[in-house]
């Protein structure tokens, strides 16, 4: 009899870790999202999970998702492709990077904003004609992109389904996380979690900046009332704090230490992964790099190159030893100088390269898919940040000694291009700063499919509750405990106040005989 009551017991909960969740993953139209959204999805099916994914007509579904159990809904977006991965928008990009003018700045980044603000509303409106589909799905849970806080989050709180943010960025204020920014750099920040007393002033400074303009960016509810008119109405940031989980894309082998909530849950080594098999005529072109070969990409987003930035780097590859492949937007080449150690391409297997033995060197615009298989790897990188977060993690791999950095707006020259890639490759600091990088995002108990997987089951069994901390009823003064240092700067100041006055009229009374005392005095 026991042994059959154990045997019910063990296919019980057999059937229960198998039953899995139906999960619908909403990534933001922007290619580099749908790569690391997809490549969690398709995780997330080997481990009993039903997972749908949402992408856009005008984006070809990445790789990862070939041969696997995926289900790729396509919702319309107008014109060919994303407008965050659009020529336009890589100009203004190259823009923001060479502006020297405040007001220069300011426009373009308006510019980008209208760009990314009309984007997100088409895709909002072709996501949203899908809802019978999606309704019909009967999904348990949703994995969203917090870069688009409009409209991911608002999808399942349509569908009223727990859900949980993917974000590129902790935002530590917004999520009532106890990262101080004494120790936790803000997000777009170059500097590191050591600062001193200027560096931690700026850094605080613009922390509240940065979320006084979250605040104030994501406190309208027109997305809500135009797309869930049926459920009460509600602000991006308060649909990011109603959010189960927050899966972040961090990750302590390229970022800093810092505390945790317990409904965060870091996942930027979902990139990390095995290589595949190269194309022919890429795995020969590597075979044949006796002297090692170079990677150079500057990502999805930057489609633009100036033709004198194209320059730079044909005269510096045309000065070095090692066999270069690049790829280059546009159908662009090196107009006439074209180095015959260059091989360029308009899309290259940048994880599967990264693998070979011959690969010494990454040159990469920063992004953090291509620092998560760089360092997957074990190969050394030359940054040169755009924006965006770019210039932050290419500043975290500087301090971290993965590479260097370069602007390239400032210090961008033939010389200095060709000694940073010898500088790098020469110096064995580099590869062996690297190799411990590769240790630290090797070394995991677990895969982040697996984690990721194990919180889902978790919140969709237990809830989110126990999970969340009371901080989120607190308004950012009350968490920031400003409210209270005030009291207990304005109590210090009274009781102060009163020791000064205290000791003033003891003073008096002791140094200053009483006036019946001095008139008795004069009489004498």
């Amino acid at each position: 009899m026991k042994m059959l009551a154990a045997a019910a017991l063990l296919i019980g909960s057999v059937f229960c870790v198998c039953r899995g969740a139906n999960i619908i993953v909403i990534p933001t139209n922007i290619h580099s999202h749908h790569l690391y959204m997809s490549q969690l999805a398709a995780d997330l099916t080997t481990y009993a999970h039903r997972v749908s994914i949402l992408l856009p007509s005008n984006a070809k579904p990445p790789e990862m998702l070939r041969g696997t159990k995926v289900n790729v809904m396509t919702f319309q977006s107008p014109g060919k492709t994303s407008a965050m991965n659009s020529e336009e928008f890589s100009r203004h990009l190259i823009a923001l990077a060479f502006s020297k003018s405040f007001v220069g700045t300011i426009s373009t980044m308006r510019e980008m904003a209208t760009m990314g603000d009309k984007q997100m509303e088409t895709d909002c409106e072709g996501r949203f004609q899908l809802i019978p589909q999606i309704k019909a799905q009967a999904f348990d849970f949703a994995i969203v992109d917090g870069q688009d806080l409009f409209c991911t989050p608002l999808l399942p709180y349509a569908l009223e389904i727990p859900f949980a943010l993917v974000s590129i960025s902790i935002a530590p204020l917004q999520f009532r996380v106890p990262a101080l920014p004494s120790f936790t750099p803000a997000f777009m920040s170059s500097l590191s979690d050591r600062m001193h007393f200027w560096q931690r002033t700026i850094n605080t400074v613009q922390s509240l900046l940065m979320m006084a303009a979250y605040n104030l960016q994501l406190n309208g509810v027109h997305f809500a009332e135009k797309f869930a008119p049926e459920r009460p109405p509600i602000s991006p940031s308060g649909l990011a704090r109603k959010a189960s989980l927050l899966f972040l894309m961090n990750d302590l082998a390229i970022g800093y230490p810092f505390p945790l909530m317990p409904n965060v849950v870091p996942m930027a080594d979902i990139m990390a992964r095995p290589a595949k098999a190269l194309p022919e005529d890429i795995q020969l072109f590597l075979d044949g790099a006796s002297d090692g070969a170079i990677l150079m990409s500057l990502g999805s987003v930057v489609n633009h190159v100036p033709d004198d930035v194209i320059d730079v780097f044909c005269r510096a590859f045309g000065q070095i030893e090692q066999k270069v492949l690049w790829k280059l937007p546009g159908n662009k080449d090196c107009r006439g100088m074209s180095p015959p150690n260059i091989m360029t391409s308009s899309w290259l297997p940048q994880n599967d390269i990264l693998a070979h033995q011959n690969l010494k060197l990454f040159i990469t615009h920063g992004g953090l898919n291509s620092v998560i298989e760089s360092i997957y790897h074990a190969v050394p990188m030359v940054a040169i940040p755009v924006a965006l977060d770019q210039p932050g993690n290419a500043a975290r791999l500087s301090d971290k000694h993965l590479g260097v950095r370069m602007s390239i707006a400032e210090d961008f020259t033939t010389e200095k291009l060709v000694s940073n890639i010898r500088e790098v490759m020469s110096n064995g600091s580099y590869k062996h700063a690297m190799h411990h990088a590769c240790r630290v995002l090797r070394d995991r108990q677990e895969s982040p499919g697996k984690r990721v997987s194990y919180w889902v089951d978790h919140v969709m069994q237990l809830g989110d509750a126990h999970l969340r901390t009371g901080a989120f009823d607190l308004n950012i003064c009350q968490f920031l405990m400003f409210d209270v240092l005030a009291f207990l700067a304005v109590a210090v100041l009274v009781c102060a106040g009163c020791l000064v006055k205290v000791g003033c009229c003891v003073g008096k009374r002791c140094c200053c005989p009483p006036a019946r005392q001095r008139k008795k005095s004069k009489v004498e």
